[in-house]
């Protein structure tokens, strides 16, 4: 199960790049927020923390909503087919790779622990280089949040 969410991921982060659209950008987060909360869950076995981040993922989800809304022209919606065959190659090449590979994340992860080393989990070595990576976006959110909504450069849209 691990080692789908994980392909589930990687296609996500790869597709984020391609899309242009400020609503297919919001879907793609959306749905990697979805992918590593439940990661995250699977991961500990307790899914506090992934409930957390999903929230905290789904307020700035819909300021950036509003504000983009507010923003952005009225563009038509295009589906790319360069966007579709590459998300395709990519699953199928990701799927190959963990599958020929033997990677199995359910056998070093099943491991019985009490409820402090499982909390532990997000500290220690493996999964403490995702909780460093969260801290670091999470901080660069809020700065970027902070200079875009700065008052004394005006009103955002002009009439």
């Amino acid at each position: 199960m691990l080692t789908i969410m994980l392909i589930i991921v990687s296609t996500l982060t790869l597709s984020f790049i391609f899309l242009n659209h400020p609503i297919s950008m919001g879907v793609a987060l959306l749905l990697q927020t979805i992918s590593v909360s439940m990661t995250a869950g699977l991961t500990t076995n307790m899914f506090w923390y992934s409930y957390i981040l999903f929230m905290i993922m789904i307020g700035g989800m819909l300021v950036l909503f509003l504000y983009m809304t507010s923003i952005a022209s009225n563009k038509k919606f295009k589906f790319s087919i360069k966007l579709s065959l590459t998300l395709t190659v990519t699953l199928v090449v990701l799927m190959m790779i963990l599958i020929l590979n033997d990677f199995s994340l359910e056998t070093l992860l099943k491991t019985s622990m009490s409820l402090e080393m499982t909390v532990n989990k997000f500290f220690t070595l493996p999964t403490s280089n995702l909780m460093i990576m969260l801290i670091i976006y999470l901080l660069i959110t809020l700065i970027a949040v902070v200079k875009v909504t700065k008052t004394n450069f005006g009103p955002l849209r002009q009439k």
